[in-house]
């Protein structure tokens, strides 16, 4: 990082302020659209941010990652999931802060990482949309848990000031597709592929949302 530039010196914080929300700010951040399938779990997207801008010099570092992860919602998506040593499911947890590796995809489901791994991004961001869904019929036979855990830990030594949290009825996040295992084509066969929502869900489909703020 070099010196902080002198031309930015003589600008009050105030219009400082306002040049990082220029550059790091986005609602797409809050939004199913982040990260959806087609970008590779958001991975090809750039969201029209220039974090480059927090290079520049520490004091920059600190003024910018304030405004990035202050004044923005980030969206994440937690699944129910089969834990990864009882099976081929991996946990899902869908975010554009984790957008890099969102994409590299080891099964069909979606991303293998976890929330939990980013933690030191996760716990400075201070304003949360949470998709929560089953994603799939639970499997009696295997132990299931929430990739949510993952997300509360990782939040819960420095806690966001709101949240909302949506509930997804089971079956709405479910998409069909035209292939079978032995080999008979144009046989309708339902699997559990990660479809995140292209447009915010509302009430109106069964959707329970909740609000949450620190008091």
């Amino acid at each position: 990082m070099t010196t902080f530039p002198i031309f930015f010196t003589v600008l009050p914080p105030e219009i400082r302020d306002r040049i990082y929300k220029k550059l790091l700010c986005n609602p797409i951040l809050a939004s199913p659209s982040s990260v959806t399938r087609d970008s590779l779990f958001g991975e090809e997207l750039e969201y029209d941010l220039h974090p480059q801008l927090l290079r520049v010099c520490r004091q920059i570092y600190d003024e910018a990652s304030r405004i990035l992860y202050q004044c923005n919602t980030f969206y994440i998506a937690c699944c129910y999931c089969r834990e990864p040593d009882l099976g081929n499911d991996p946990h899902i947890e869908v975010s554009p802060l984790t957008r890099r590796i969102n994409g590299r995809l080891h099964f069909r489901d979606g991303p293998t990482d976890t929330i939990y791994n980013n933690a030191m991004h996760v716990r400075k961001v201070k304003h949360w949309r949470v998709i929560l869904s089953t994603l799939r019929d639970p499997d009696p036979s295997a132990r299931m848990e929430w990739s949510l855990v993952d997300f509360c830990f990782a939040i819960s030594i420095n806690p966001p000031h709101s949240m909302t949290v949506v509930l997804i009825p089971r079956g709405l996040d479910i998409t069909a597709d035209q292939y079978s295992d032995d080999g008979q084509m144009g046989e309708p066969d339902f699997h559990y592929d990660y479809q995140p929502f292209e447009t915010d869900p509302s009430p109106a489909q069964g959707i329970e949302i909740y609000i949450c703020k620190a008091g």
